[in-house]
Order: structure tokens, then C-alpha cells, then sequence
């Protein structure tokens, strides 16, 4: 009996890197020294005045601290926007169980090297574990900020090839699809959002101060940028509607800036408003028109 082959164990051993990544994100979520990587508290001195809905509003210091997890920028969505991970995290342990135990619909298995993906699946749990730790316990922005970057670089690869490959056309397409393939746009979707975020919380904290509206605007625009262009090339609505999860958490947004700042922040609201509509609007019409073409034309 030959031996077998060093990828045949790739897929229980991305089962096992990834549950540690979890704990890792756990244990240091729950054990991080106090106020590493929390946001400021209302009753600091860099806060203190009412938003819209009259409750305590956040007025980040002119002299931010940065986060890529709890970002102080013009730009960055509320808090609660990032919990977006909790289902980043639920489908790519489905992809990765997915490709353990039922390889039929696993996406590595229709490309000539799986090992190859599933190696960079590998260095993006490594890389998902140093960012969590730079950021949230040891609060090195510049480093965690990098490390964000390398992470959506490990990404990078394994999203190109779903997009590039489109999913199987049988009767249980959709479970390939959600139990595959979905948590990786979803996961680059975001992690492109949170890279621009970081971006330019790090540009502020070397800056020493907030920047006027053409710095955050050149940044939205290249999330956008990223966002049409997977839509338009890869065909991937994930990314848009990502994008405009982000966008949707700026529009509800509420908080105070100083100075100027303030009218910065209400002008990125602004382009907020009139952007987020526009992704659901183009999956609208493109999934009615696909309906007609496929199955009423027909």
C-alpha cells in the first residue's frame, strides 16, 4: 500500500489551525490587558457632547490612537459593524469541515493543486492569529495594520480562484456555494474594508491629527473601485454588499469630530447616502434579469 501523500492530511490539519485561530481570538479577546485595544469611554476626556439620538456621542482626541479593530476615523463604520466576523468566522469553519468530511463540495477539489490553497488557507490562519495579537494585546498598530495586509494577501489567492471559477451548475449548486466557496468572498470582502480602515487610522495616528475630506475620499473610492471591479469582472456581488454593510454602519453612524472634522465627517455620511443603494440596486436587476433569461425566457 503506497504511503500516503503529504496534502491528504491538509484538510484536518486546516481543521485543527483553525479552531486554534478561534482560540486564540477568544482567549485573547477575553485576556488582553485592560484597555489595549477597547475604545475610548465616554467619560474621558476625549468625549463628552450629545449625538443626534441624545445619547453619549464619541469626540476622538485631535490626536487619535488607532486600531484596526476599533478604528477612530472619519471613514470607519460603529462598532457594531465589525461583527461581521462572527459569520466570517461561522462559514469558514463550515468551508473548512466542508473539506474534511465532504470533499464533493469542497472548492479546492476542482482545482489541479488543492494543496496549493489549502497551504494559503494555512498561512491566513497564522496571519489572522499575529494580527489579532499585535493589535489586541500588544497595540502596535503600524505592525497589526501589516499584518491585516499580509493576512488579505493570503487571501487574495483563494479568492481569485473561486471568482475565476464559477460554481458547479447541479441540482445542489447552493450548498457548494454557502458551504464552500462563500466564506472566502466574504472574508476578502471584508478584510478589504478593514485594510482601508486601518489604513487610514495609521495615516492619522503619523499624521497626529484627522485629515481633510480628499484623504478619506481617495480611500472610499478605492474601496469602491475594488468593490465594482469584482462585481463587473468576477461577477461577485459579495464584496459590493460587503461594502455596503460598511457603508450603511457610516450612514447610522453618530459622533462628534473636532473642527473641521466634523464637516469631513458629515460629508463622507453624505456620499454614504448615495453610494450604499447602488450594489443591492445592480443584484436586483441582475438576479430578475437571470430569472427571466434562465428559467421564464426558456
Amino acid at each position: 500500500m503506497d504511503p500516503p501523500s503529504p496534502g491528504q492530511h491538509l484538510p484536518s490539519a486546516n481543521i485543527v489551525l483553525f479552531f486554534i485561530q478561534i482560540a486564540v481570538v477568544i482567549g485573547v479577546s477575553v485576556f488582553a490587558p485592560e484597555g489595549s485595544w477597547s475604545p475610548p469611554k465616554p467619560h474621558e476626556e476625549s468625549s463628552g457632547a450629545l449625538d443626534s439620538s441624545g445619547s453619549m456621542a464619541l469626540v476622538p482626541h485631535p490626536s487619535p490612537a488607532a486600531s484596526t479593530l476599533t478604528p477612530n476615523n472619519p471613514l470607519a463604520p460603529p462598532v457594531y459593524v465589525f461583527f461581521i466576523w462572527v459569520p466570517i468566522y461561522i462559514f469558514t469553519g463550515i468551508t473548512v469541515v466542508t473539506d474534511r468530511f465532504y470533499p464533493t463540495y469542497s472548492f479546492y477539489l476542482t482545482s489541479d493543486d488543492p494543496s496549493f490553497l489549502r497551504q494559503w488557507f494555512q498561512l491566513a490562519c497564522l496571519a489572522n492569529m499575529a494580527w489579532i495579537a499585535l493589535d489586541m494585546w500588544f497595540s502596535w498598530v503600524h505592525m497589526a495594520t501589516f499584518a491585516l495586509g499580509v493576512l488579505w494577501c493570503t487571501v487574495l489567492p483563494l479568492y481569485l480562484f473561486v471568482v475565476r471559477h464559477p460554481t458547479p451548475r447541479y441540482s445542489q449548486a447552493w450548498i457548494y456555494y454557502f458551504c464552500s466557496e462563500f466564506s472566502v468572498r466574504l472574508y476578502f470582502g471584508w478584510l478589504s474594508a478593514d485594510v482601508i480602515f486601518g489604513i487610514a487610522d495609521v495615516m492619522q495616528y503619523l499624521h497626529g491629527s484627522y485629515f481633510g475630506f480628499s484623504v478619506y475620499a481617495m480611500l472610499l473610492g478605492a474601496l469602491l473601485v475594488l468593490a465594482f471591479g469584482t462585481y463587473v469582472h468576477g461577477r461577485d456581488p459579495v464584496v459590493g454588499l460587503v461594502v455596503t454593510w460598511a457603508l450603511v454602519g457610516l450612514v447610522f453612524k453618530h459622533a462628534t469630530f473636532p473642527g473641521d472634522t466634523q464637516d469631513v465627517f458629515n460629508k463622507l455620511r453624505a456620499v454614504a447616502i448615495v453610494v450604499a443603494p447602488v450594489f443591492p440596486i445592480l443584484v436586483f436587476i441582475d438576479s430578475v434579469r437571470y430569472v427571466y433569461v434562465v428559467h421564464w425566457k426558456a
